[in-house]
């Protein structure tokens, strides 16, 4: 499948960039972030010759350019304007506030730097996983047609009101296992708000502008059932159905999961052949069978080795090209 001409970095590379002058701590958490699979460099603010962080004076840094992530904890008026810098332009940013650490978040994503030792691996892997609100791709589905694919925004409230309305009495069967109203403005407003931290949310749409149209939705959510867990659920409009968009949308959310380091269930009607499916193709295993519902599920490990070979990455694979995801890259078709 051709059309997967670009999408901001987001799934399969974790390239971590840790912004630390203490080398002591800086050393511990390094440790902490290669032993869960993070590949890391350290900047320890000061720079070639003493020349501090190029990013204040304007000019580029490549040790962040090549960042999936930074972890920042520079203290300090210039560590404060390091912070500045990152948030206008670079990759996502979790700074570490507290002692030996940056003095405030300034609006990025923040952990005190008491909480490290306890949350550091997961809250790298909460930013790390936020790229997918950068999401936006066009897309060739297997009937020549092209979509976009992009992460869902707050204004699409009404945009995903009129999506679920417009599905099949079938579609809404399988999308909520039975009959249910069409959404509330005010529940697709809720909808079409998600953290990008722990809920997330990925859409494709047709049309433009005042024609933009919702085709298809995709979204991991919070397991109540299974803490620290996500639920993958997806609905894809009935003339865009068997066309190979279902499969690129949950191929992409899957590694937003890969980020997030967290296993992922999906509910399937009974009935639901095709999902049923493209889940085993896709590494998750059938767990439980109760009213009509089965349950697959796919460890976290076994996501991240599928998000691997899908794009033929190594574990310790070097850079990838900047504004580019190998997982969005990779072959997406087939027959859902």
């Amino acid at each position: 499948m051709s059309g997967l001409e670009h999408v901001a970095p987001t799934t399969g590379s974790r390239r971590v960039l840790l912004e630390a002058a203490d080398a002591r701590l800086a050393r511990r958490w390094s440790s902490r972030l290669r032993g869960a699979g993070f590949q890391v460099t350290r900047c320890d603010g000061v720079g070639r010759g003493g020349s501090g962080c190029p990013l204040v004076d304007g000019c580029s840094c490549p040790l962040v350019e090549s960042a999936d992530v930074v972890v920042h904890a520079l203290r300090g008026e210039r560590g404060q304007a390091v912070l500045r810098e990152l948030r206008r332009s670079g990759p996502p940013v979790l700074a570490l506030t507290g002692v030996h650490a940056a003095p405030a978040a300034q609006g990025a994503d923040s952990l005190a730097a008491e909480l490290v030792p306890l949350r550091l691996v997961d809250e790298v892997r909460r930013t790390c996983a936020s790229r997918a609100r950068l999401i936006a791709l066009p897309l060739q589905l297997n009937d020549g047609r092209w979509v976009s694919i992009r992460a869902i925004d707050t204004a699409d409230g009404e945009l995903l009101r009129k999506f679920d309305a417009s599905l099949s009495e079938r579609s809404r069967q399988l999308r909520y296992h039975g009959s249910m109203p069409a959404l509330t403005a005010e529940q697709a407003a809720h909808w079409a708000t998600v953290d990008f931290h722990d809920r997330f949310a990925l859409v494709a749409v047709a049309g433009d502008g005042e024609h933009e149209l919702i085709i298809a939705d995709c979204r991991l959510v919070p397991f109540p059932d299974q803490p620290g867990s996500l639920e993958i659920a997806i609905a894809v409009a009935d003339d865009f159905q068997a066309a190979g968009l279902g499969r690129a949308l949950v191929q992409l959310t899957l590694g937003v999961a890969a980020d997030r380091g967290v296993d992922v269930v999906a509910l399937v009607r009974y009935d639901n052949q095709r999902m049923m499916r493209l889940l085993l193709e896709l590494g998750f295993r059938r767990t439980e069978w109760e009213l009509g519902v089965v349950t697959f599920v796919a460890r976290a490990q076994s996501i991240v080795e599928h998000v691997r070979a899908v794009t033929g990455q190594a574990p310790a694979a070097g850079p990838a090209s900047a504004g580019r995801s190998a997982l969005a890259t990779a072959p997406l078709s087939g027959p859902d």
